[in-house]
């Protein structure tokens, strides 16, 4: 046995054993004696600079060389830069070509729309977040994928009015928005088939900023077209200023010959192109087919080689641990000064999970390996061994306006669910992660603001799933599942004793988890229940109400299940879709709904496209106030007679005979053929509907939100908006393009047959 490397070992593990909590049993000094296989990951895992871009060169192609050398392929080229594109620079790119143009108020009514209206459910306040639909309440914009279109709704009177339309290219994918102080920006993957085989990694991939100003929509303004390298990531807004991340990994040729490649740095330097609108025209030097438009265009390196920033593995390292070479580039744009020069901040790492604050970004990323291994060389790490698995690597970057400095990182034991598995308060970064192996369990770490270990409290929920967790003030509210839901509450008053208030077990779990007031929490999940062969499956989407006051009696105050097993709000993964009008205690919940049979769960009797709403009275209950949907079942019923039509028995029809091998006749009885059960006559339509869901899609409702006495549900065919008082219709906006209007023609008047 190696002593030294034991009483190594054991200082290590004794200095931890102080940070152990008192209901886990810490295994690392047994580990440090019992695990001679575990693996040293010898590289520093804090961030450093290139000092040139022949430094750069070297370092990188010796790691890439190494990298690939024992792998049995490499990964398969894509393509290569993208080239200015003719929709930029057209005069009439800002609008469609089936613009609608504004029309004046044609009257005026009471109007409170201007200090009450929704914004993005974010997790931090003060830093947005990017979505598909946003309002400054006097208009809508709301962004339709399958015609990649901004449909801008004028809601300042009571007749909802398309005042513009915004097209975007087609091979735009993953476009978001953000909106404020008449700035809107769309935020979109761009992927271009042009290749070039001189890039190591993917320049047909761009992430694209497209800022305008909307304060007159009837001269729309575009200030900015801004592109970087590779797929747009992550982003964040904080006030003038958007923070937009791009990632890529590697890509090299099929057989690349790493020996004989003539490699230089500056072909892994990201690019970007800047768009910007200048009154200057002596800058004006945007010209396509012999025209000057009255924009600057800028074109070239994101960074120069010694501003990029990164972590590698050693040689020894890289053979040992899977990093494989990735790029991201945190890109900072001005929104208020459109010709101010975009900002770049290149690193070399991966990028899983963000978490951002007014103050700091937190860039998490997986490190996986497949062996268990000890603390790098010269870093902090708050274990000294970690096991295989996925673990999580933190860099913190310091954030003011459009300077980004990164400052320092750590090792985080196993992985965060989301980004609302991390927060930050009083400097100190607070991070939950999820364990797998050997058993699972959940744990909770606080750290300083240098990324030291101020506390930890681990073997939360063992042999549970993580499921849902949120930070409010100085509690941490916490949900894991297995069959039945513990419920936790950790006071995170003193970061250096914290400690678990109570834990309540219920049935079901939750996946959202949102602040009623200070003394109650809003619960969204899933009910449960056993299945015939004893395990436990989803019955419902259900919503609860938790008292939270009293630490010693903790109380589940109202609870509402909607339907069954299958029944889903897309709510459940995105918190921006979860809308809570605390002033009038109302969500607002787009929902699809199942019913099913008693005997099988899996058969659907009954379905729905809704958006719910939702009364949460604290002191009374939890109950349905309306449901709304832009779905259309005329003609429905006339459908199903004709899907049903070729099951019926003819009057005349014979029997299916045929001989067998001995000669003898069989007839096989008609009664035997399948029918769908929809086709039954004590089935309902919803059970044909359940079957045809997807011809519905366009019209399930994908975002809520309100303005003033309204609520607005909003699907890819229909803006609706409803009033509070209530939950009458008070007008309703058709956005169907030609070819949705000629499908659903088809649908709503089908021909009998």
């Amino acid at each position: 046995m190696n002593y030294k490397k034991l009483c190594s070992a054991l200082v290590i593990s004794l200095s931890a054993f102080s940070l152990a909590s008192a209901d886990d049993t810490d295994t690392q000094i047994i580990d440090a004696i019992n695990k001679d296989e575990v693996k040293e990951l010898n590289f520093d895992i804090k961030m450093k600079s290139f000092n040139s871009c022949e430094d750069m060169s070297k370092v990188m192609w010796d790691y890439l060389k190494n990298y690939y050398k024992n792998r049995p392929f490499y990964p398969y080229y894509r393509n290569g830069p993208l080239m200015l594109e003719k929709w930029m620079v057209m005069e009439d790119s800002v609008d469609a070509s089936a613009e609608v143009k504004a029309e004046a108020p044609t009257s005026s009514i009471a109007w409170d729309g201007e200090s009450d209206f929704s914004e993005t459910n974010t997790q931090v306040s003060g830093v947005d977040e990017a979505d598909i639909i946003k309002t400054d309440w006097k208009y809508i914009y709301y962004y339709k994928d399958t015609d990649k279109t901004v449909y801008v709704t004028d809601t300042k009177n009571t007749d909802l009015k398309l005042a513009k339309k915004i097209k975007l290219p087609e091979w735009f994918w993953g476009t978001q928005m953000y909106l404020a102080d008449n700035k809107l920006s769309i935020l979109a993957n761009y992927y271009s088939n042009k290749p070039d085989t001189s890039y190591y990694f993917d320049r047909g991939t761009k992430t694209y900023m497209i800022n305008y100003d909307v304060s007159d929509l009837e001269n729309l303004k575009l200030e900015k077209i801004y592109t970087a390298d590779w797929n747009l990531s992550k982003s964040r807004r904080i006030g003038d200023y958007l923070y937009v991340i791009s990632t890529s990994n590697m890509y090299f040729p099929y057989g690349f010959d790493f020996a004989k490649a003539d490699f230089k740095a500056e072909k892994f330097i990201p690019q970007k192109t800047e768009i910007s609108l200048t009154e200057n025209k002596e800058e004006q030097n945007l010209k396509v087919q012999w025209k000057t438009f009255p924009y600057k265009i800028k074109s070239g390196n994101s960074v120069g080689c010694n501003e990029i920033e990164y972590v590698l593995p050693s040689d020894e390292s890289a053979k040992k641990f899977d990093f494989s070479p990735s790029f991201a580039t945190v890109s900072i744009v001005d929104l208020k000064n459109p010709e101010a020069e975009v900002k770049s901040k290149v690193l070399v790492w991966d990028v899983s999970e963000i978490y951002m604050s007014t103050k700091n970004l937190y860039i998490t990323n997986r490190m996986h390996t497949s062996y268990d291994f000890s603390c790098p060389r010269g870093s902090y790490c708050i274990m000294p061994y970690f096991r295989s698995g996925n673990n999580t690597l933190i860099h913190k970057i310091n954030i003011d306006g459009q300077k980004a400095n990164y400052q320092d990182s750590g090792i985080i034991p196993w992985e965060p669910l989301t980004q609302y598995s991390m927060d930050e308060k009083d400097d100190n970064f607070r991070i939950i992660t999820k364990k797998w192996n050997p058993e699972r369990s959940t744990g909770v770490y606080i750290l300083d603001k240098n990324l030291k270990l101020k506390w930890s409290l681990t073997g939360l929920g063992k042999t549970e799933d993580f499921k849902s967790s949120r930070y409010v003030w100085d509690k941490l509210y916490l949900v894991t599942f297995k069959q039945i839901d513990p419920f936790f509450v950790i006071d995170l008053a003193d970061a250096s004793k914290p400690k678990v208030l109570w834990e309540l077990k219920i049935p079901g779990y939750s996946t959202y988890l949102h602040p009623y007031d200070e003394n109650h929490i809003i619960w969204l999940g899933y009910d449960t229940k056993e299945n015939k062969w004893g395990g436990t499956v989803n019955n419902g989407l259900k919503i609860d109400l938790y008292d939270v006051s009293d630490f010693e009696n903790p109380k589940q105050k109202h609870s509402l299940t909607l339907w069954q097993n299958g029944s889903y709000s897309e709510a459940l993964n995105n918190p921006r879709m979860f809308m809570w009008n605390a002033a009038k205690n109302t969500l607002l919940l787009p929902a699809t709904l199942y019913k099913n049979d008693d005997d099988d769960m899996y058969n659907r009797k009954d379905y729905f496209n809704w958006l719910v709403v939702v009364d949460i009275n604290k002191d009374s209950w939890i109950k349905e106030k309306a449901r709304i949907t832009h779905i259309d079942t005329t003609g429905l019923e006339q459908m199903r007679k004709n899907d049903c039509s070729k099951y019926i028995k003819k009057e005349k029809e014979e029997p299916e005979c045929r001989k067998l091998i001995d000669g003898t006749e069989y007839c096989k009885s008609l009664n035997y053929r399948y029918v769908p059960e929809y086709c039954y006559a004590d089935s309902t339509l919803g059970e044909y509907m359940a079957s045809r869901s997807w011809q519905f899609r366009d019209e399930f409702i994908k975002r809520a939100l309100w303005i003033g006495d309204k609520y607005y549900s909003i699907s890819d065919s229909y803006v609706q908006s409803n009033y509070f008082s209530n939950n009458k219709e008070a007008d309703k906006l058709d956005i169907r393009n030609e070819d949705q209007k000629e499908k659903d023609e088809k649908r709503i008047n089908p021909e009998e047959k």
